[in-house]
């Protein structure tokens, strides 16, 4: 009984050990093969990037010129054209936000026109739609805030006419030709702003509905003392 336990536990080790022989063998089958193409690969990769390193330095210089000249080539396109206008997104083309105006309205145009006779007179050049930013400025001791603050008040308005001395450009005195939106209550607190501001900095501002005798008056005196 014994004996025949023997012999089964021998033969039992037997077929495990064959059966992981196997086992083990095919793993080496499946392992080299992979192992093999995997080596493979990596010294294709290799070989190409010491290649590509180790090309002359005439092919370099090639490769930049050939670079170099479709940059050119690219820069040299002449613009898309149609209708001699630029090609723009269709959105753009659809919606036209701006158009030209006249700088000055019929009744501005007949005033000035009228002024242009006492300009002559006195040889004085004529300015018209003149920003207050470009005839003023902020006191630069005022600290940042109160600057910009004040800077903001001036830059949306402007004077319609100035006469000036076309030597030095002095400002003679400044026009303001009225009508009755200046009656509106926004209108007035701009134009009693607008003479503080210049009753400070001691700019003759005169305003008028089209009449030119107080012009006249006050450039005729003005010039008189400024060209002694």
């Amino acid at each position: 009984m014994i004996n025949s336990i023997k012999d089964v536990t021998i033969v039992m080790n037997n077929n495990i050990f064959s059966l992981l022989t196997v086992m083990y063998t095919c793993l080496l089958l499946i392992a080299i093969p992979v192992l093999i193409i995997y080596l493979i690969i990596k010294l294709s990769r290799k070989n190409r990037h010491n290649n590509y390193q180790n090309q002359s330095p005439d092919y370099q210089q090639r490769l930049n010129k050939e670079h170099e000249k479709s940059i050119q080539q690219i820069h040299e396109q002449p613009l898309p054209m149609q209708d001699n206008k630029i090609n723009r997104p269709q959105q753009l083309q659809q919606i036209q936000y701006y158009q030209q105006k006249d700088l000055l309205t019929p009744r501005e145009l007949k005033f000035y026109a009228n002024l242009r006779n006492i300009a002559q007179t006195y040889n004085l050049s004529i300015i018209c739609k003149i920003r207050l930013a470009d005839i003023v400025e902020p006191n630069p001791n005022l600290n940042r805030k109160a600057w910009y603050s004040a800077f903001g008040k001036i830059t949306q308005k402007h004077i319609d006419f100035a006469l000036t001395d076309p030597n030095d450009m002095k400002i003679i005195c400044l026009i303001e030709l009225d009508d009755t939106t200046h009656y509106k209550k926004d209108r007035i607190e701009r134009d009693v702003f607008v003479n503080d501001i210049f009753n400070q900095v001691g700019i003759k501002l005169i305003r008028t509905w089209g009449e030119l005798d107080e012009i006249n008056s006050f450039v005729q005196c003005s010039l008189t003392k400024y060209r002694r």
